[in-house]
């Protein structure tokens, strides 16, 4: 099964730099500082960054450039535009904001043009970078907080696209669209503010699953038949109902039902008060994993 990479900050899918001395991995705009000068979590000295290629995806699907603004989507645009008018996120100098958005929502930038009509010269803004404050504890601690949340609303939108018919071949070319988006910033990015980076690293698995990890998926599918329906957004104190030797981290699409009377999977030594699912019941009756939260940490799915 092809490994996911996680944020060491957010924990989300899909980290794309590697710390050369310890091996801690983020997303680039889950970085506080730049240039590095040590890990923002184990604080090893940290001189150099990896930057890990993502492969080509085998996904093929593209949404239509027509599509309903989901609540999900219009609140991850609208943090991503936050962030933007910010400068705190790793952009080359002079990224225009239109582009930016469409790429990372994957939609025609007409679409956001007609969205925030409101917004002046929504195509000519540029965007400028803006130093984050060092030795700052509140300032990291906010940052902290910032990109979990976007990596909330981010994998939010990613379900709420695969639930409305989107597939999961669509989310699959999301996710490739957003990382290619990164690490093409990121090179002129690192130029610009002096972060020196290794070559990347071909060697890494692929975004997608591998025709290994489909036939797995149709296996383990046949193992829990629960069918679990709720009217509103439910808490549920169980671990889903998968391998225990396959979730040192969560895989993408491993969790799919949760199965309300096992024990607590990888995390069978902990109390309820440390493992717990959060999830959303969407029109269908089907379950949809917001996160998971394992010792205060938030694992999105």
């Amino acid at each position: 099964m092809a490994s996911v990479l996680r944020c060491s900050l957010c924990k989300g899918a899909d980290a794309l730099v590697e710390l050369t001395s310890c091996g801690h991995s983020f997303h680039p705009r889950c970085i506080h500082t730049w240039p590095i000068l040590a890990c923002q979590v184990c604080h090893a000295p940290s001189p150099a960054l990896r930057v890990l290629r993502a492969k080509a995806s085998t996904a093929t699907s593209a949404l239509p450039p027509r599509r309903t603004w989901f609540d999900s989507e219009k609140e991850y645009c609208d943090a991503l535009l936050a962030l933007f008018h910010e400068g705190s996120l790793p952009l080359a100098r002079g990224v225009h904001l239109r582009p930016t958005l469409a790429t990372l929502l994957h939609c025609n930038p007409m679409r956001i043009t007609k969205k925030f009509k409101q917004h002046q010269q929504l195509g000519k803004q540029l965007y400028a970078y803006n130093a984050a404050p060092t030795g700052l504890t509140h300032a990291y601690k906010r940052h902290t907080s910032t990109q979990k949340h976007v990596t909330m609303l981010r994998d939010a939108f990613y379900w709420q696209i695969q639930a409305h018919g989107g597939g999961r071949g669509v989310v699959d070319a999301m996710r490739h669209a957003e990382a290619q988006f990164w690490l093409d910033q990121l090179v002129p990015f690192c130029k610009l503010v002096g972060q020196p980076i290794e070559p990347r690293d071909d060697a890494l698995p692929p975004l997608t699953p591998d025709n290994n990890d489909k036939i797995h998926t149709e296996d383990d599918d046949d193992r829990v038949k629960t069918e679990l329906r709720a009217e509103s957004p439910a808490h549920v104190e169980h671990a889903a109902d998968a391998p225990a030797k396959s979730l040192s981290q969560l895989q993408w699409n491993d969790i799919e039902i949760v199965h309300s009377d096992v024990a607590y999977g990888p995390w069978e030594s902990g109390d309820p008060e440390q493992c717990s699912l959060g999830f959303i019941i969407d029109e269908d009756g089907l379950v949809q994993f917001e996160s998971m939260y394992v010792d205060d940490s938030v694992w999105s799915v």
